[in-house]
């Protein structure tokens, strides 16, 4: 199942949305778990909001994800630009793989040269596909604490918003258990 992810903030309303089918096999230990009621979800934290869309036919209760803040990220003055800043939990994992695929000293990778790596996959989607693959196991791996959200229900579009959450560059993976079934879990990238 794939979903159209985008988000609703202030004036740099940007987003960014990648999904890829499979789920890693480790167990994350969640830094708290969240239950979604009537499709809403508040985390408390601040001001940006995740919005998932079901497409047609294919419902999100039921679904559970993993949210992850790969970059903290914080508004010039004058809401002209954005700097990003490692989130420390995943500042190994992200230096690892980028600079195992800019054949660099992963020590010297750099927060800027991560996301211009993340944005040049973007007119290479299998390549996109692989890159996001690849770091779900790496976090996985290291038993990184990440949120999860229990979608217990949905608004009556199918919709799921996660909403109180500080700005960021996040990733959420869907970590329903699907064996035995014709679904595909998703993960998703999102910048907000």
């Amino acid at each position: 199942m794939k979903y159209r992810l985008f988000r609703k903030v202030a004036a740099f309303c940007a987003a960014v949305a990648i999904m890829t089918s499979g789920f890693g096999e480790n167990a994350t230990v969640h830094a708290e778990t969240r239950n979604v009621e009537k499709g809403v979800v508040d985390f408390g934290r601040g001001e940006a909001q995740i919005v998932i869309n079901g497409n047609e036919g294919q419902t999100l209760q039921g679904k559970t994800f993993c949210v992850y803040k790969l970059f903290e990220a914080e508004n010039s003055a004058d809401l002209e630009s954005i700097n990003y800043t490692f989130n420390e939990e995943y500042r190994e994992v992200l230096q690892d793989i980028v600079g195992d695929r800019i054949n660099q000293n992963a020590e010297q990778v750099t927060e800027y040269e991560v996301l211009d790596y993340i944005q040049s996959l973007n007119d290479n989607e299998n390549e996109f596909r692989y890159f996001i693959e690849e770091l779900r196991d790496a976090i996985g791996k290291t038993r990184t604490t990440g949120d999860e959200v229990i979608v217990n229900s949905v608004t009556e579009d199918n919709i799921v918003i996660l909403e109180g959450l500080e700005f960021g560059y996040y990733i959420i993976d869907e970590v329903t258990a699907v064996a035995g079934t014709n679904q595909a879990a998703s993960l998703c990238i999102v910048n907000t």
